[in-house]
């Protein structure tokens, strides 16, 4: 029994050890991992030591930082992969990105995130790279954020409401048409459209992103309509029978 919870209590360690490595692009220090997650210096030394070995993280031997190693890449792409919605959404993606030539995303809910796991198109917008694979936002954060958040569970919604002012008047708008847009809230100079994913309950479980410099995408709304359109034809396919 005393083996069993020493395993898992090295098994926890080792996640929150991966967890703190994957947090920062610039990869971290030994200091920077023993600071977001409070263990001790030898604890982490010996933890990422484990991690490097099995290609998890991997050393700078330059700067002496950690990032994420090429295992996980691989497994990120399998994980990736076997989200159905993600099979599902491939040819609506595909068609809004040879539509607009501009990048499209696909994001899935994660608590009160959002996670990209599909993208085609460009990968630099307005000079920055955003919304990469894995990449997480708050739900209300972001157009496409909040068009999860406008078909999620009262549960999930829970508290936000007078957390954040006008969100509820800003989701029923949005309910009503059927997208959301947003600008300068990912990065100054880069608008967005997104379209949810409605499963069989009429709960969001993606959604259907547009991302687009505001100077060749003045009006990104002048996208809804089809984002919106590709995206019911999705739900359809996700057996929801009220996309019309």
């Amino acid at each position: 029994m005393g083996a069993t919870a020493a395993g898992s209590r090295t098994l926890g360690r080792g996640l929150e050890v991966l967890q703190a490595v994957g947090e920062s692009a610039e990869g971290v220090t030994v200091a920077d991992v023993c600071q977001a997650t409070g263990l001790d210096r030898a604890v982490v030394h010996r933890l990422l030591g484990t991690l490097d070995a099995m290609e998890m993280v991997a050393r700078d031997p330059d700067t002496r930082r950690y990032r994420l190693g090429v295992r996980m890449v691989e497994m990120g792409g399998r994980a990736a992969a076997q989200i159905p919605v993600r099979r599902i959404a491939k040819p609506a993606l595909r068609m809004l990105q040879d539509g607009t030539r501009e990048t499209a995303c696909l994001t899935v809910p994660l608590g009160r995130d959002s996670v990209v796991v599909d993208r085609l198109g460009p990968t630099e917008i307005a000079g920055r790279t955003l919304l990469p694979l894995g990449a997480r936002t708050p739900l209300w954060r972001s157009a496409h954020g909040r068009a999860l958040l406008a078909f999620a569970s009262e549960e999930q919604r829970g508290g936000l409401s007078s957390a954040v002012p006008q969100l509820d008047a800003e989701l029923a708008t949005l309910r009503e048409r059927g997208f959301a847009t947003g600008e300068d809230e990912l990065h100054h100079g880069v608008g967005e459209v997104a379209a949810p994913l409605l499963g069989d309950d009429g709960t969001a479980v993606a959604s259907l992103v547009v991302l687009a410099p505001t100077d060749r995408v003045p009006n990104p709304a002048g996208l809804g309509a089809r984002v919106r359109s590709i995206a019911r034809e999705v739900s359809r396919r996700l057996g929801n029978g009220n996309g019309d």
